[in-house]
């Protein structure tokens, strides 16, 4: 019984934490659609950044098993870092269209770039 509520754990913080990706994902898309410049939607999509990522700690806590020694925590510790670089340095080398600097800000100039910039800060921020 406690394995199954463990598994069901982690599938719901795994869940909490896709789906609240994706709604910042999708206040991007309307930020940029509808050029709205509300700061509670700027405050309410910095709050659901830190729930989003503070749900994946607690996922990647649960998966961390405790029983292992320093040398395999440090080795998980070490892939993981590998996978990220290799990730980061995969995603540099899309094609996008850019940014468009006004004003002291960065513009997306299409959605593409709002899909790459969200794929690349969830890689870098994990």
């Amino acid at each position: 019984m406690a394995l199954l509520r463990t598994k069901i754990t982690k599938a719901v913080l795994l869940l909490i934490s896709s789906g609240l990706f994706l709604v910042v994902f999708i206040i991007d898309i309307v930020q940029r659609s509808v050029e709205i410049d509300f700061e509670i939607i700027s405050y309410l999509r910095h709050l659901l950044i830190v729930i989003t990522f503070l749900t994946f700690y607690f996922f990647l806590e649960s998966l961390w098993q405790r029983q292992q020694g320093p040398a395999k925590k440090l080795g998980f510790v070490l892939v993981l870092s590998l996978i990220v670089g290799a990730a980061s340095l995969f995603l540099s080398m899309l094609p996008t269209s850019g940014f468009d600097v006004k004003n002291y800000s960065l513009n997306p100039l299409g959605f593409d770039v709002i899909v790459w910039a969200n794929i690349f800060s969830i890689v870098l921020g994990i």
